[in-house]
């Protein structure tokens, strides 16, 4: 079926019987649909120039091969081509697919040469799945030191651009001691160190490239956006101006430099930089996903979710490849609309009230994502099917990303979905908690302190700063926190520590069914007068649901929460405390025992 719901058009006769005249006719025929002619096994570049000029998307799924010259035809395609067919790619059509001012998806690509793949990851429109089978050999030489220098160097430089960083640093490690002189050498092994997470050991070849180039722009900004991962941000700040010194052309000095104040909280100077960045290479998708950020954060929703769709052509933006259309807003009255989930749990439980705007287009609505949320998500209005993500997917007409809804609706901050509950918890479940804290006495506050500190160490605080809240009179502390920050509750039980009685309800929430924790937790929040929380998803499940929220942030906190208000434009019940200097949390939770003593 077409985008515009439509039968596909037909497909033409296999072989070269397909003439260009008969590739203009389809074109013609296909005059606002997309171009599907999958049964097609075989074209002549004459014939695909004249496909390549149909202005929609056009699938040929059938072709299993693909000469240099049939790729620099098919290259002037404008729009989405797709070409589920291909096992492999060569080095010249991927040169020659790479040249596209549109955007070619591979899906069925598995294997490739480091040639091949160089020529792929260097543009963000050219798309082919991610862990391919990389194919090499060493050629003959006289010098064979020459000859494995370059076939590691090769290697590795694919598996870096296929973001397979430890098995990239193994080649760059056998390619080093071969020419200990070469500062490009020591330079990829940095950066394939510090994919791989091993930091202080990517610290150490970065310098031994500039110790060999000290001029070379790129090592002093690979080499600051490292040591602003490793805390060291005033280093980090000379390292990335002395890369503008040497080269004020260099974009990626800018997007690092950018992303420098965007974590000191100087949001002018951190837009300033990034803008550059993009005057001086405006397809570099990774700025401008940066930009949505900022733009987000600073509450211009209009201009950053439209941003945000540059995350699709990140080379860190994972996705299951899907050869059907993405749907861009247009009518789908009969049709079906594959929703997707991405990222974290937190932005699938803010972005779901968008399901019931996509239902009004007439959709069915099937959402895919992980299979412990379909008890809880089934109450969300708009969704008519369930799929797990990991699991084969449904016959669907179109698909999109439940983080790109609000770009297809009207995305300005007063226009953000704000009807809350928007989820509900089961009433039997509901009952079952009310019986569990009926004893407690006063208001029933739930603390939550830790979310995932392996992504975002920042937003997460010691259960012992939380220690004011214990000195409020007339309030029960109930724990919902789960995961390996349950542990902490060990040292405020103790006799002595001064704590008084904190019930682990979240011990018990997660003890039964892990498909029915997000459950237990919906019931248990409406059996609480109030929660205070660390930016972790159960925030957004305490919004979603209707439930008072108190959200303690970082000094520079996530996009969502803005800056400088004290409320949320996605949950009318939340309410958010700011650390006034960075890792200030004892402030935060001095504010918020201030709050609940008067409140």
């Amino acid at each position: 079926m077409q985008a515009d719901g439509s039968p596909p058009s037909p497909p033409s006769p296999a072989g070269a019987d397909l003439t260009a005249e008969g590739a203009a006719g389809l074109v013609r025929s296909a005059a606002g649909k997309d171009l599907r002619l999958d049964g097609l096994e075989r074209l002549s570049p004459e014939a695909a120039a004249a496909l390549a000029a149909h202005p929609g998307r056009l699938s040929l799924g059938g072709l299993t091969e693909l000469p240099a010259d049939l790729a620099m035809a098919l290259a002037r395609h404008p729009g989405y081509l797709y070409l589920p067919g291909l096992k492999t790619i060569s080095p010249e059509a991927a040169r020659a697919l790479a040249a596209t001012s549109g955007h070619v998806e591979c899906a069925g690509v598995v294997e490739i040469t480091p040639q091949a793949l160089l020529a792929v990851r260097a543009t963000p429109r050219l798309k082919v799945p991610s862990q391919l089978k990389i194919t090499a050999f060493i050629p003959a030489q006289p010098n064979m030191n020459v000859a494995m220098k370059g076939f590691f160097q090769d290697l590795g430089a694919a598996l870096l651009l296929d973001r397979r960083f430890a098995e990239a640093a193994q080649c760059f490690e056998r390619a080093t001691p071969l020419d200990r002189s070469d500062p490009a050498l020591h330079h990829k092994l940095g950066v394939s160190l510090a994919g791989a997470g091993q930091l202080e050991a990517a610290e150490a070849s970065f310098r031994e490239a500039l110790r060999l180039d000290r001029f070379m722009a790129a090592y002093h900004s690979d080499l600051g956006h490292l040591l602003q991962r490793r805390g060291r941000r005033e280093e980090a700040m000379a390292a990335v101006r002395r890369a503008l010194q040497l080269d004020p052309k260099c974009a990626a000095a800018h997007l690092n430099l950018g992303l420098l104040h965007e974590v000191e909280g100087r949001q002018t100077e951190a837009l300033a930089s990034i803008e550059a960045a993009l005057a001086l290479a405006p397809d570099n998708a990774d700025a401008h996903a940066t930009l949505a950020m900022l733009l987000l954060r600073q509450g211009d929703g209009a201009r950053g979710w439209q941003e945000y769709e540059w995350r699709w052509l990140c080379p860190v933006f994972a996705v299951r490849a899907l050869m059907h259309p993405r749907w861009q807003g247009e009518p789908l009255e009969g049709r079906t609309l594959l929703l997707t989930v991405e990222q974290g749990l937190g932005d699938t439980l803010q972005l779901i009230r968008y399901c019931s705007l996509a239902k009004k287009s007439g959709a069915r609505i099937v959402l895919s994502c992980p299979r412990r949320l379909f008890r809880l998500l089934s109450t969300a209005e708009g969704i008519d099917d369930f799929v797990a993500d990991d699991g084969p997917l449904p016959d669907f007409d179109c698909y999109t990303s439940l983080m790109s809804l609000p770009a297809r609706f009207d995305a300005r901050p007063e226009a953000i979905p704000r009807a809350v509950p928007y989820l509900t918890a089961e009433a039997a479940r509901v009952a079952h908690w009310a019986g569990v804290l009926a004893d407690l006495p006063g208001k029933k506050v739930g603390i939550v302190w830790q979310g995932n500190t392996s992504i975002s160490p920042e937003r997460s605080l010691a259960l012992e700063a939380l220690e004011p809240l214990s000195r409020v009179p007339g309030i029960s502390l109930v724990s919902l926190q789960q995961g390996p920050g349950r542990a902490e509750l060990e040292l405020v039980s103790r006799e002595g520590s001064g704590w008084p009685r904190v019930v682990d309800a979240g011990g018990m929430a997660e003890a039964g069914d892990t498909e029915a924790a997000f459950v237990e937790t919906a019931a248990a929040l409406k059996n609480l007068d109030l929660l205070v929380t660390c930016d972790t998803s159960i925030a957004h499940l305490a919004g979603a649901l209707g439930i008072p929220v108190w959200v303690m942030l970082p000094h520079v906190a996530d996009w969502r929460w803005q800056v400088d208000r004290d409320d949320s434009p996605w949950y009318p019940s939340m309410r958010l405390f700011r650390q006034p200097l960075a890792g200030d949390w004892p402030a935060v939770a001095r504010q918020v025992a201030e709050a609940l003593g008067t409140g």
